[in-house]
């Protein structure tokens, strides 16, 4: 069974605080971004509203697609961005690169953060920012509604933080490098859950205390997609200096914003394939990681959990169909761990969460399909464990949102067939009537005999012709009888799934299905197959309502019912029995003989 897997996640803690992931170089190996033949790029001019030219340089894609506004750190210009430019470009992303206010080749004064005129230094460089932006947005092929922006430094996620605030509908996605955002800026963060972040930072960054910035930016905001690249050290860089007060004070030394590219020569690629992903793949929308969704799996993971989460992805899809709290593979993590913990219900609760979060996972169905079988809910273990099937069979989707190789697919495939089967020979071993075991209970009991009654009945109804259903003895005029009016075949099958469901329904509290107002069963109801599936499901309902049966509660009543709720389980049995007795007598004036009589002496 699947859910004796062990995995490494299952070492995971989770705690009442958000834990920082940490990265190495192995995160080069994430997906490659696709690639499209690159475009030169282009030397422009961007005019800023009081006449200042920003100078910057446009790398269009191939084709239309999303746009890009990438912004530099204090001590660094437009040209440390050009290698993921590139790359973003190649990747069908229009990407501007853009010298600010008093950097590189753009003229105008800088705004060290002391000038005494600094709200009107403050309005220029917003200013600057929009301009940056309108030109970008208004160049041939670009995606006015589908924008990123990636800063570096405190200057460039300043920048990249107040291009999304200014613009909250267009810009879809951003990348944060080695810096910090004031107030409003972090406030934005945390009232934007529809804004997917990655976040990268280095422990021995040349400025401190930047990395503890960068983890302030994490955990304030609040979208359970956001990503944190974290290049941790137990030694952090001494201070020297501030990053945007002195430019050229600190040496270099490969560990701060773009310049760590040469440290760490797999982050340009693992910021290309975020913004392939939150502005191409999946446009504004990142998958949940584990990491930024701790608190979500905190709950999960409680007793009872599951309920409050379900309750938040509901309301969160009322605004966002997309949206994720939290990842598949950790959530599955928790409910196997119930199942491993003989926690039945606990595990089956996490189960049915994760398949309304991801219900295009095979993986999630097949979860479920086991917890429902654990819990005795064969029906449901078997509509699931098949659903896991027909998910595979199609290859719309992948196995599971986390794994999509053929080994895992093949995995989950032996898992789902192996519900299938157990609930199959268990089906039989329980319809046998020679088998050794005896009912320990009165519902397994109750149980048994509804199985009887379901094998003859189905069996029977699934012998007669399907151009026969609609037989009655009337059409044979035997003289003497009188036949008229009498139900055909099929709506003596109808009759017993319809009294199936109005007998065994106050035992369980259910409604009614659609369409069924009296004992003939729906009338839109005319095909064997509509009718055999009719007939199924009435039998399921019984096996539900004889689960409800105790020793203690079998003779109570319920409802309008004089009737104990024993009388009630037992008397579908009954009526079942009852017109099984007819459905023999119309088999047989068609020269069929019934299946249970088959192979005995006749």
């Amino acid at each position: 069974m699947k859910n004796t897997r062990t995995s490494s996640f299952s070492a995971l803690i989770l705690t009442g605080t958000v834990l920082l992931c940490v990265r190495s170089a192995t995160a080069a190996n994430e997906p490659a971004a696709p690639i499209s033949k690159p475009t030169a790029p282009r030397a422009v001019d961007v005019r800023a509203p009081d006449g200042t030219i920003l100078k910057g340089s446009y790398f269009p894609a191939a084709g239309p697609g999303p746009g890009m506004l990438l912004f530099h750190q204090s001590n660094r210009a437009r040209e440390s961005w050009d290698d993921v430019a590139r790359r973003l470009a190649a990747a069908g992303i229009h990407t501007l690169t853009i010298d600010m206010r008093g950097h590189g080749e753009t003229g105008g004064a800088y705004d060290n953060w002391t000038d005494p005129n600094r709200d009107e230094a403050k309005r220029k460089w917003a200013a600057d920012i929009d301009a940056a932006f309108q030109y970008l947005a208004s160049q041939p092929g670009v995606q006015r509604g589908v924008i990123g922006a990636g800063g570096a430094g405190l200057l460039g996620v300043d920048n990249s933080v107040e291009t999304a605030r200014q613009h909250p509908a267009e810009v879809k996605s951003l990348a944060l490098l080695s810096g910090e955002t004031f107030r409003p800026g972090l406030e934005f963060l945390r009232q934007s859950p529809q804004l997917p972040i990655l976040f990268a930072v280095d422990d021995q960054d040349e400025y401190p205390p930047t990395h503890e910035a960068v983890e302030l930016l994490y955990i304030t905001a609040s979208n359970p997609g956001r990503k944190f690249v974290h290049y941790s050290s137990t030694q952090d860089a001494p201070w020297a200096w501030y990053e945007p007060v002195d430019v050229g004070r600190v040496p270099a030394a490969g560990r701060h914003g773009t310049d760590m590219f040469q440290t760490h020569p797999e982050l340009p690629g693992i910021i290309v394939d975020w913004f392939v992903t939150t502005l191409i793949r999946t446009p504004g929308h990142a998958p949940a990681e584990t990491v930024a969704s701790a608190p979500v799996l905190n709950q999960i993971a409680m007793p009872g959990g599951a309920a409050p989460v379900r309750q938040q992805l509901t309301e969160a899809r009322r605004k966002d169909p997309q949206a994720q709290l939290f990842p598949e593979v950790t959530a599955s993590i928790i409910g196997w761990d119930y199942g491993r913990a003989h926690d039945t219900k606990s595990a089956l609760e996490v189960a049915e969460l994760v398949v309304l979060a991801y219900p295009n996972s095979a993986d999630a169905h097949e979860s479920v399909a086991e917890a429902y079988l654990d819990d005795g809910q064969k029906d449901l273990a078997r509509q699931h464990a098949e659903k896991s099937l027909a998910l595979l069979d199609s290859r719309a989707f992948p196995a599971s949102s986390w794994a999509d190789t053929e080994p895992y697919r093949g995995h989950v495939r032996r898992a789902a067939e192996s519900v299938v089967k157990k609930i199959s020979e268990g089906a039989v071993a329980a319809r046998t009537p020679d088998a050794p075991s005896l009912p320990s209970t009165v519902a397994s009991a109750i149980d048994r005999e509804i199985s009887n009654a379901e094998k003859e009945v189905f069996e029977a109804a699934d012998a007669m012709p399907e151009d026969k259903f609609d037989f009655t003895p009337e059409a044979l005029k035997i003289s003497g009888s009188d036949f008229k009016g009498v139900r055909t075949f099929a709506i003596q099958v109808k009759h017993i799934a319809a009294s199936n469901y109005f007998i065994w329904s106050p035992l369980t509290g259910e409604k009614l299905p659609e369409g069924l107002k009296d004992g003939n069963g729906p009338e839109n109801l005319k095909r064997k197959a509509e009718i055999l599936q009719f007939l199924k499901d009435s039998f399921a309902l019984g096996h539900r309502a004889a689960a409800t049966l105790t020793a203690e509660n079998m003779l109570q009543t319920v409802g309008k019912s004089r009737s104990p709720r024993l009388g009630l389980a037992t008397f579908g049995v009954a009526h079942a029995f009852d017109h099984y007795g007819q459905m023999v007598e119309y088999l047989r004036m068609n020269g069929i003989v019934p299946p249970a009589s088959r192979g005995r002496s006749d």
